[in-house]
């Protein structure tokens, strides 16, 4: 049994985003599309020593840290509680119970 439905209670359903590249047609840009599945994670705040093994830059307070069984890719997106976080960083923890940690920050809006 996986490390995630171990812990049935505490986990919850996440969206991962993933985006397909753009191209140049005819001289203009398409932009790639969007596809995403949902999967259960495991969402937990970033203290302060785990915050500090983000990269430089992306030290956030709306940083989280998400459990899965499996990898996400780098630079995904996930959207958790209709919120949407960029993927930094992303670790296989092999322990009694392997599984992914990967730190996330909440995309801010650009204008």
């Amino acid at each position: 049994m996986s490390f995630i439905a171990e812990m049935g209670e505490f986990s919850q359903s996440i969206l991962v985003k993933s985006y397909t590249a753009g191209a140049w047609v005819d001289g203009l840009y398409v932009e790639g599309t969007q596809s995403s599945v949902a999967i259960n994670a495991i969402i937990q705040p970033m203290d302060e020593k785990t915050l500090l093994m983000a990269p430089e830059g992306f030290r956030a307070d709306e940083s989280l840290l998400v459990k899965t069984d499996n990898e996400i890719a780098i630079q995904s997106k996930v959207e958790i509680s209709g919120v949407d976080y960029l993927v930094l960083v992303s670790k296989n923890w092999m322990s009694i119970f392997p599984h992914w940690v990967h730190m996330c920050e909440k995309v801010r809006v650009q204008l």
